[in-house]
């Protein structure tokens, strides 16, 4: 059995954090999931692709939030993509 830093990974494009992706993170805190959001994981310096790979593979689930913002961003087509 593989152990999860987090229960859910959410990938959104950034127009679409403050209205979707961070009310939808606390959400889920609130019922008591560890929810991987970009905001919360990466620092300033980190490697995006190794800290957004690391999210994917250590996460239980995959959100994927599509909205027409999503069509522009090209790191939600990435993550979408990986794993």
């Amino acid at each position: 059995m593989t152990d999860y830093d987090w229960d859910a990974f959410i990938s959104h494009a950034s127009e679409d954090k403050d209205d979707v992706a961070r009310p939808l993170a606390n959400q889920l805190a609130g019922f008591g999931l560890r929810v991987w959001l970009d905001e919360s994981e990466i620092q300033l310096g980190n490697s995006l692709r190794v800290k957004i790979d690391a999210g994917l593979v250590h996460s239980r689930f995959g959100i994927v939030i599509l909205s027409p913002s999503t069509h522009f961003s090209w790191n939600v087509s990435r993550d979408s993509r990986s794993g």
